[in-house]
């Protein structure tokens, strides 16, 4: 065992570790140890100077701090490590903690904070269900508009076949009214007879003593009075048939024509051009193609139906315009007849 009192304390220093270093992680502190390593060692006097005074030293002797530098350290191997093995177990150490962290780095899911190739996966297949979605709802809103514009082509079908019924019953209700027009007149035509014929019994049912003996002199007189009343009242009858007959063939005609020009095909085109389909197509395929040409075709057939409603609407109210203008005349007749009738019953009335 050595003498040295400096060598003892340092070997008890280090007989309160274990002798496994592996075993002491928990209790090592790397200042502590960088501490130790940066202070200098103990001074280790030689053996020479104990009972030698400090004051007789040879000058020619080498200090004792460069003798206890140079002299290598004493310790016991089942003690204590040697302080390069403690070195290299420090390396060691940090080698282990270098791999540790150099393979979590390369784990493909270690951070999701510094995860790069984590997050952008994830952001790629986040987009490619988000572009889904996109194409789905482009998908469902041209699905929807081609069941509204089919809703619209057959609403649009109704009213055509409507406007058609309307058309033909207003026609017919022009004929009626001619018909109406043509027996008023006959009407009045008979009523005018009828009071002649009150008047002339009247005459004839006189006094014996008040013979119907007619002026001789005024004779050719009242047969042009008569002839001119004929010929007028002829004239009269011509211009009311005339008229009714011109009010027919127009009703007649403008339905027709109503009809005609709402079946014809217009003159321009309302289907899209490809560019202008291009821009509502975001991956076009067979299915995609094919819902954009019924969706045209059924916007061209939409815009042929109102021109033709509009067609329709326009000449129903001229129609019915004109059978107003009619109808006003017809009244126009009707209030005369009924007085002149009226008349020539009382006539016939006070005949006795």
């Amino acid at each position: 065992m050595s003498t040295n009192p400096f060598e003892t304390q340092s070997n008890t220093a280090r007989s309160a570790t274990s002798n496994n270093p592996f075993e002491q992680d928990d209790f090592y502190n790397e200042e502590e140890e960088e501490e130790k390593e940066e202070s200098p060692p103990p001074v280790k006097p030689s053996p020479k100077l104990f009972g030698r005074s400090r004051s007789k030293v040879d000058p020619r002797e080498p200090k004792l701090d460069v003798l206890a530098q140079n002299e290598p350290k004493r310790s016991s191997p089942a003690l204590s490590p040697a302080p390069s093995s403690r070195s290299r177990q420090l390396s060691d150490r940090e080698q282990l903690l270098q791999q540790q962290r150099q393979q979590q780095h390369e784990r493909p899911n270690f951070d999701e904070d510094t995860d790069v190739w984590g997050r952008s996966k994830f952001a790629d297949e986040e987009g490619d269900k988000e572009v889904s979605n996109i194409k789905q709802q482009i998908r469902d809103t041209k699905q929807e508009s081609v069941e509204s514009t089919r809703r619209a082509l057959q609403a649009m079908n109704a009213s055509q076949t409507s406007g058609a019924e309307t058309l033909g019953m207003l026609g017919e209700q022009s004929t009626q009214i001619a018909n109406i027009d043509r027996n008023l007149d006959l009407s009045k035509a008979h009523a005018e007879h009828g009071a002649s014929q009150a008047k002339e019994l009247k005459k004839l049912n006189r006094s014996i003593f008040i013979p119907n003996i007619k002026n001789p002199f005024t004779k050719k007189k009242r047969q042009q009075l008569e002839l001119d009343r004929a010929r007028q009242s002829h004239a009269e009858h011509r211009e009311e048939r005339d008229a009714i007959r011109q009010f027919e063939h127009q009703s007649q005609a403008r339905v027709d024509r109503a009809a005609r020009e709402g079946g014809r095909l217009p003159e321009g085109d309302y289907r899209p051009s490809q560019s202008d389909r291009n821009r509502y197509q975001f991956e076009a395929d067979a299915e995609d193609d094919a819902m954009e040409e019924e969706i045209g075709q059924n916007l061209d057939a939409l815009g042929h139906a109102t021109r033709g409603l509009k067609q329709m609407a326009t000449a129903m109210s001229t129609e019915i315009d004109s059978q107003n203008q009619r109808l006003d005349r017809v009244n126009d007749k009707t209030d005369p007849l009924s007085d002149r009738i009226f008349t020539t019953t009382e006539k016939l009335h006070r005949i006795r």
